[in-house]
Order: structure tokens, then C-alpha cells, then sequence
């Protein structure tokens, strides 16, 4: 069919010079006539031979086949030979070939899925070694393997989106429908579940993995937010009861999550400079001007068979981004309140028990020294979590870290009422201040002495309950010198 659609062209050429040198009589249209019943027996055979063997795949010589057919129309256009909608010789290469896209396209993301459970049932997430100090970049094999597939998938459709960019996003509805399956899949292996309880935590059990809600977000996503905590990591066969450092399953899946998290606005710009860009003019846009009929020399390639300028891509893949990072979040959550609920459950190691014994006795110095064996523990626990996650990822369980640090003493601000029950609040309220200085200059000095050059300046803003506790300690603050304020 290439040779044969080469040949035409050929043929017409030779009749558009015969009609240019006015051999014939003017009344006489030689490549309208010849163009229209070549372009007719053309697109018979080419109809023809479709129905008999359906390309299965965007495989080269397929694509070969879509581009010439497309050139092909391009040159009845560029030389105003294309008969007119209806006509038996009409050819509309996008219309003949779009169910063999989506056909395609969807069989990508059908045999994508597919793996990915297959992947689920054979591999494990912690196959091929666990982490520690090269363990940074350790992701689940399976993302890993699909990633790769993801990307080598898409790969074989550059031509196709290039040259009609309206399959933009089709085909990425189906990455994002891959990536999903992904999410879900590695969150299963790595144990990622529900806490079973009210009728609305039943009722997001059941719900699919990428729907979940996140209770908090450290970092990247912003504000915590102030739903309930709904899920943990099942309990890993092996690990340490009360263990106060990233488990291997743990790491393994926020490594996971981030690595997708970064692969989705990739694909995106891949697939956008495919179809032009956002704000790209495509050859043959409206804006582009018709094209003047009979021009010597072939037409440049999409020219005229391009449907407008590139469609709007994105929504779909901010939809999954959102998805994605609730996911990270719930992950994200779940780890650091395991780690600071294991460390503040050893004696001597609860700043709130600690501010209960000594917060109106005691004095800002000796909280000082007693919230210090905490601060060291958490150290230790810092520095693990830098040998085992991606940069970014242990940013956002530091600054998880920091919050569940920082909400022992909120709730302890909290508590405090001036009254016969509790009298010397105020000085309780001075010393809650000091341990939340400590604590603060604490964590700040840590993440940035880690990070360094990779130091953002919303990593070091202070976490949900350290900025509640400074609010409430401040309001308490203010009434108190109110009431001492003689006129």
C-alpha cells in the first residue's frame, strides 16, 4: 500500500504537468479526473486490506501505513485534488484509521494492567535487596518493571501523536489507568491498609486504593489536614515490635510512591510535546491561513491532515496526581506516627508525661534537660531514615516527625486552666514554650544541616500542631498581660 499510494502520487504529478503546459483543453481538469478515480480504487484496496488484516498493534509498518495514508490526503489537499465530502474518491485518512488507534490504545492498557497483577502475584517488594545505605533509590520491583513497560508503551505511539495529536488523550487516560492499577498494586504488597472502625472507615475499606483519603501531609502537599487518620501498615512478619526506624516495607512503598509521583509530570510534558504544546501552533491550525492550491513541491509533513491545534491536555493526569499524593500522604502519615508512638512509649521518653511531672515544679532549664534524651533518640532515628529514603521522602517523614514531636506539647498547652485544680498554669505554659523552642530549633537545625543545597524553604515551615501550639501559647500570653495592665 506504501508503494502503491507512492505511485499515485507520481502518476498525478505527471498529469498536473501535462495540465499546467495546456496541451489539453482548458475545460479538461486531467489530475481532477485521474486524482478522484485513483483516490477511489485506493481507498477500496486500503479499506479492503484493513478488513481482512487489522493492524493488532501500533507496530512499524502500521504506523508506516497511517503516516503515508496520511500523506496521501495531504497531497490531493495541497494540490486542491481531494474530492469533496460524499464522493466515492473522498479520503479522510483520521476517520479510516481512528477505531485501529483506540483499538490500540486500548490494548496497551489492557495488557499493562495485566502484567501489573501478574507482577502483584510473582514478585515481592522487597526482592532484589532490601534497604540501607544504597537503598535510597530502592523502589518495588514491580514499579520499577512497569515503569519501564509504561514508558516503552508509550514510546511506540510518538508518531501516531505526532502526526494526529486528538489520540493525545485517549492515550493518556491510559497511562494514568496503568499507573493506577500500579499504585494500587504496590500499596497491597507493601501492606498499606485500613484501620477498621466507624461506618465511614468500613465504607473507605472497600473503596479503591487511588480513592482513599490521607489524613496528613508532610511537605510537598501542604497543610495537614484534620480528617482522621484511617490507615497503617499491616504488621510486617519479622519486624521488631516497637521498632523506632523505617521498616523495609515502608521504605520500599514511599520510595514507590515518590518515584511515581515524579513519572506522571514527565509522561505529561512527553505526550504535550507530541501534540505541540499548550500554546503551540500546529500546522493547518486555524490561525494558520488556507493553503494555497498547486504549490511546487511536496507539502511538509502534517500539514494539512492535523485536526486544529494540539487538545487540551493534563486533567487527566492532575486528577491522578491528586490521587497519587493522597496515597503518599496516608503512607506518609502512618510511618512517622508509628515511629513517634513506638519512641514515646518508652520510659522517660514522653515530653507530654514529662511536662506533666515537671511543667509548673520545674523550671525552662530543666525542661531543656529533660526533653533532651528525646531529641537524641530522634537524631538516631533521622539519620536511618536518610540512609533509607529518597531525599524528598525523608523531608516529608522529618517533618511528620516533627508534628507528632510537636503535639505532645500541644496537647499538654492545651490541657492547662487557670483554677483551683491547676494553679501555676501560667508557669507551665513557660515551660511548654521552652521544650517547643527546643524542639523546633531542634528539627530546623537537622533538616538543614542534612538537606544543605537541597534545602527548600517550605521544608523548614513550621508543622500543623508546632504552629498551633505557638498560636494558643501567645493567646494565653496576651490575656495574661491583660490582666496585669493597670489602666
Amino acid at each position: 500500500m506504501e508503494l502503491l499510494s507512492q505511485s499515485i502520487r507520481n502518476e498525478l504529478q505527471r498529469d498536473l504537468h501535462i495540465h499546467d503546459s495546456a496541451v489539453l483543453p482548458n475545460f479538461v481538469n486531467l489530475p481532477q479526473v485521474t486524482g478522484a478515480e485513483y483516490t477511489r480504487l485506493y481507498l477500496t484496496a486500503l479499506e479492503d486490506t484493513l478488513n481482512k488484516y487489522p493492524p493488532p498493534q501500533p507496530s512499524t509498518a502500521a504506523v508506516n501505513l497511517l503516516v503515508t495514508v496520511g500523506q496521501q490526503q495531504e497531497f490531493l489537499i495541497w494540490h486542491s485534488l481531494l474530492p469533496p465530502p460524499g464522493h466515492p474518491g473522498s479520503l479522510d485518512a483520521l476517520a479510516v484509521f481512528t477505531p485501529h488507534v483506540e483499538r490500540w490504545i486500548h490494548n496497551s492498557q489492557d495488557a499493562l494492567c495485566q502484567r501489573c497483577h501478574q507482577l502483584e502475584g510473582s514478585t515481592q517488594a522487597l526482592q532484589g535487596g532490601a534497604t540501607g545505605e544504597d537503598g535510597k533509590s530502592h523502589i518495588a520491583p514491580l514499579v520499577g518493571e512497569m515503569l519501564q513497560r509504561i514508558q516503552a508503551e508509550v514510546a511506540r505511539y510518538e508518531r501516531v501523536i505526532t502526526y494526529w495529536p486528538s489520540f493525545g488523550p485517549s492515550l493518556e487516560a491510559a497511562v494514568c489507568a496503568a499507573l493506577r492499577t500500579t499504585t494500587a498494586a504496590v500499596s497491597r504488597q507493601c501492606g498499606l491498609i485500613p484501620m477498621i472502625g466507624s461506618e465511614e472507615e468500613v465504607h473507605m475499606s472497600n473503596m479503591p486504593p487511588h480513592q482513599r483519603k490521607a489524613s496528613n501531609v508532610y511537605g510537598a502537599a501542604g497543610p495537614p489536614q484534620k480528617s482522621p487518620r484511617l490507615w497503617k501498615f499491616a504488621p510486617a512478619r519479622g519486624a521488631p515490635a516497637g521498632a523506632t526506624t523505617v521498616l523495609p516495607y515502608e521504605a520500599v512503598l514511599l520510595n514507590s510512591l515518590r518515584r511515581l509521583l515524579t513519572v506522571v509530570p514527565q509522561t505529561e510534558h512527553t505526550l504535550s510535546r507530541w501534540c505541540g504544546g499548550p500554546d503551540g501552533q500546529r500546522p493547518g491550525s486555524p490561525n494558520a491561513g488556507p493553503p494555497s492550491p498547486n504549490r511546487d513541491g511536496p507539502p511538509p509533513p502534517g500539514a494539512l491532515t492535523h485536526d486544529g491545534p494540539g487538545p487540551h491536555l493534563g486533567a487527566q493526569f492532575a486528577q491522578l496526581v491528586k490521587e497519587l499524593r493522597s496515597e503518599y500522604a496516608a503512607a506518609v502519615t502512618a510511618c512517622a506516627e508509628r515511629i513517634a508512638g513506638a519512641l514515646f512509649q518508652r520510659p522517660g521518653y514522653s515530653i507530654n508525661a514529662t511536662l506533666h511531672r515537671h511543667g509548673i515544679s520545674g523550671t525552662p532549664s530543666i525542661m531543656q534537660q529533660q526533653v533532651g534524651p528525646v531529641l537524641e533518640a530522634m537524631e538516631d532515628i533521622l539519620a536511618a531514615l536518610l540512609r533509607s529514603l529518597d531525599g524528598r521522602v525523608y523531608v516529608a517523614v522529618g517533618r511528620g516527625l516533627w508534628d507528632f514531636t510537636s503535639k505532645d506539647i500541644y496537647d499538654y498547652v492545651d490541657s492547662l486552666q487557670e483554677g483551683k485544680e491547676n494553679k501555676g498554669a501560667w508557669r507551665g505554659r513557660q515551660n511548654a514554650a521552652a521544650a517547643l523552642d527546643v524542639v523546633d530549633n531542634f528539627f530546623t537545625a537537622v533538616l538543614s544541616g542534612t538537606l544543605q543545597h537541597d534545602l527548600q524553604s517550605k521544608d523548614l515551615d513550621l508543622p500543623l500542631h508546632s504552629d498551633r501550639a505557638h498560636k494558643l501559647l501567645a493567646e494565653n500570653t496576651a490575656a495574661i498581660n491583660m490582666s496585669y495592665t493597670v489602666y
